[in-house]
C-alpha cells in the first residue's frame, strides 16, 4: 500500500477565509426588522425580590416554551409553575458553582451583549433575505449549568453563556477533566459564540425537513448545506470560526483537502450505514477518529468536507437557490463535479 503524505502546517501556512460565493455577498434588500433579545440570567437573580407564583409567572410570560424546557427537562427545577420550581431556582442561585459561573457570566459579558445583539440581528437579517423560510428567534443569553452550550425551542434560541467564558477561564479550568476533556474546553471561548449559537439553530430548525442518517454521505452533505447557510448569515467570519477550528486546524483541512476527498470518497466510507462509522467523520473530538486520517487532523472532517462539496457545487451554479439547496438529495451531480484544490 502507498504511504499517504500528509502536509503538517506551521503558523506561517495559516489561512482564514470567509463566504465562498460572490452572490451572497451583499446585504439583501429588505427592510430591517427587530429582534428580541432577553437575559435569563439576570431575570433569575431578580426572583429572589419576588414571591414565588409571581416569579414564576413572570418567568413564563417572557420566556414562553424556553422557560418550560429550561425549568423542567434542563435544570430539572420541577413543574413550572410550581412552588418546588421556585425553591430549585433559589438553590441554583446561591449553589456555590453556579454562583461564581453566574457571577463570571455578568462579569465577562455584561458590557458584550450588545455587540452579540447586533450580530444576531445582521445574521438573521441576512437569513430572512436571502432564505427565511423559519420564523426568527428571540435570542436568550442563560446559564444552562454546563448541560447545552445552544438550547434551540420554538421562538427562541437559548445560548449558555458559561460555555464561552473563555479556555483559561477559572471557572472552565476547574471543570472535571473527565466530563470536560481539554478539546471541549479549548472551545469555550467567545469568539465562537455566535457561530456555534447559529450553526446549532439551522441544525435543529431543519432536521425535520431534510436530515436523513441513512449514510455518511447523508449526514455529511446535510452539514454542508447547513454550514453553507451559515456562510451566508456571517460572511465576514473566518472558516475556523464557524467550524470552531482554530486557525491551524482549518489551515491542515486547506493543506490536506485532497487527501481527506480520497478517504471519504471511498464507497465504504462514503455509504457506510454504521451510526459509530458515521460519528468517526461528524462528531466532535481531539481529532477525526477515522481508518487512515492521521491523529494531528483536527476532528469532523465529514462537517468540514460536506461544506467544501457544497460551496463547489453552488459556485458552479448560480440559478440554485438556497431553497433549491436543501431539497436536493441527489448528491451525484455534485460528487462528480467536485474537484479538491
Amino acid at each position: 500500500m502507498i504511504s499517504r503524505i500528509w502536509i503538517f502546517v506551521s503558523c506561517s501556512a495559516l489561512v482564514l477565509t470567509g463566504c465562498k460565493s460572490d452572490r451572497f455577498a451583499n446585504d439583501p434588500a429588505i427592510e430591517k426588522f427587530e429582534i428580541s433579545h432577553l437575559n435569563l440570567v439576570d431575570s433569575l437573580a431578580a426572583t429572589s425580590e419576588k414571591n414565588p407564583d409571581d416569579a414564576l409567572q413572570d418567568l413564563y410570560h417572557s420566556f414562553g416554551n424556553l422557560w418550560l424546557a429550561y425549568c423542567e427537562d434542563l435544570m430539572k427545577f420541577g413543574p413550572a409553575s410550581d412552588s418546588m420550581a421556585y425553591e430549585g431556582i433559589q438553590a441554583f442561585l446561591i449553589h456555590p458553582d453556579m454562583l461564581d459561573a453566574n457571577e463570571a457570566i455578568q462579569q465577562k459579558f455584561t458590557n458584550q451583549l450588545h455587540t452579540f445583539d447586533a450580530e444576531f440581528d445582521h445574521a438573521f437579517y441576512r437569513y430572512q433575505g436571502y432564505l427565511g423560510d423559519k420564523p426568527i428567534p428571540t435570542i436568550v443569553y442563560l446559564n444552562s449549568g454546563f448541560n447545552f452550550s445552544v438550547l434551540p425551542q420554538d421562538g427562541y434560541l437559548g445560548i449558555g453563556m458559561e460555555y464561552f467564558l473563555g479556555s483559561d477561564h477559572p471557572v472552565v479550568q476547574h471543570l472535571n477533566p473527565q466530563v470536560f476533556p481539554q478539546y471541549m474546553r479549548d472551545k469555550m471561548k467567545s469568539e465562537y459564540l455566535i457561530s456555534e449559537s447559529l450553526r446549532g439553530w439551522l441544525l435543529v430548525s431543519y432536521q425535520d425537513d431534510f436530515y436523513s442518517d441513512n449514510t455518511l454521505l447523508d449526514v455529511m452533505m446535510y452539514w454542508g448545506k447547513m454550514m453553507f447557510v451559515l456562510d451566508v448569515m456571517l460572511p465576514e467570519v473566518s472558516d475556523a470560526i464557524k467550524m470552531s477550528y482554530t486557525p491551524e486546524e482549518q489551515a491542515w483541512c486547506e493543506q490536506n483537502e485532497r487527501n481527506i476527498w480520497i478517504e471519504i470518497s471511498k464507497q465504504e466510507v462514503l455509504y457506510e450505514k454504521r451510526s459509530f462509522e458515521i460519528n468517526q467523520w461528524i462528531a466532535d473530538g481531539p481529532f477525526t477518529n477515522a481508518e487512515n486520517i492521521p491523529q494531528d487532523a483536527p476532528s469532523r472532517l465529514g462537517v468540514w468536507m460536506g461544506r467544501e462539496i457544497v460551496r463547489d457545487f453552488m459556485q458552479r451554479n448560480d440559478d440554485v437557490t438556497l431553497q433549491d439547496l436543501l431539497k436536493e438529495t441527489n448528491y451525484m451531480p455534485m460528487l462528480n463535479a467536485y474537484r479538491p484544490d
